[in-house]
């Protein structure tokens, strides 16, 4: 995983994780760009943004971040939590 982003400007929040108000995450799922803030966890492992206001195949947009996947990956709603997440698909 590589990400840029300014020191200046990041808020930790405890347990919570790291506000950061602007970044860009690159790793094997993707392009993650954030203009208007997430909340990355503190170990890694997921971001808080606002919901998606659209979700074209492999572009997903919400308000101040946009998310280029690649092929292999998808998102998926979980409507009870309210929640998204990455899924790699399976090669057959």
């Amino acid at each position: 995983m590589n990400y840029s982003f300014d020191p200046r400007t990041i808020i930790p929040i405890g347990a919570y994780g790291t506000y950061y108000p602007t970044t860009r995450i690159t790793d094997n799922w993707g392009i993650l760009t954030v203009e208007k803030g997430g909340l990355i966890s503190a170990d890694w492992g997921k971001i808080s943004l606002s919901i998606p206001i659209s979700i074209d195949k492999n572009l997903i947009k919400g308000d101040g971040w946009m998310l280029e996947l690649h092929d292999q990956y998808t998102v998926e709603a979980d409507e009870q939590k309210r929640n998204y997440y990455l899924k790699k698909n399976v090669q057959k």
